[in-house]
């Protein structure tokens, strides 16, 4: 009992905190004040990045110079290896003759005849190959890039179907 009668006969006293210099608290008071403006800047950032974290960020296709260089490569595929093989079979073919054929005598010197028929006919035959080959790849491509044109959308998200729909007017 006389425990319960000091605790209500007595007062708390806090005592008051120790002046600081005033210098201390400006520098204080500074660092605190760049903070929130760093702490708001990383927030304005991160409200940026989640508004744009959809859009688009594949690199634009340069149509020409990529059409240029398929034109090139196709191109040049015409010329050699229609070529190659036809040098290819004028030294094979001429010396496939004069070993296949028992009469037949090759001079040095003069032209190889079957030779040269061999390697018109396989160029001539690699040349209508390589068409076939690029008419095959024109298709491809023009089928890629049909594709790629249906697939693209506005820069709002949207399509003229879902568009269409939603009209009211």
């Amino acid at each position: 009992q006389t425990l319960n009668q000091s605790l209500t006969n007595t007062h708390l006293v806090y005592s008051q905190p120790k002046d600081a210099s005033n210098s201390d608290t400006s520098v204080s008071k500074a660092a605190y004040e760049k903070r929130i403006n760093q702490l708001k800047l990383a927030e304005q950032e991160r409200k940026y990045t989640s508004l744009t974290k959809n859009l688009d960020t594949t690199p634009t296709d340069d149509a020409t110079i990529k059409s240029m260089m398929y034109a090139a490569s196709v191109g040049a595929n015409m010329i050699v290896a229609p070529i190659s093989i036809g040098v290819l079979m004028y030294f094979f073919a001429g010396r496939l003759v004069i070993w296949i054929v028992p009469g037949y005598d090759h001079e040095e010197g003069k032209i190889n005849i079957p030779g040269v028929i061999a390697g018109v006919v396989a160029g001539v035959a690699m040349l209508f190959i390589e068409m076939i080959l690029f008419v095959i790849r024109n298709h491809e491509m023009d089928k890629y890039v049909t594709k790629k044109m249906k697939k693209s959308k506005n820069p709002f998200g949207y399509n003229a179907k879902a568009a269409e729909r939603t009209f009211e007017g």
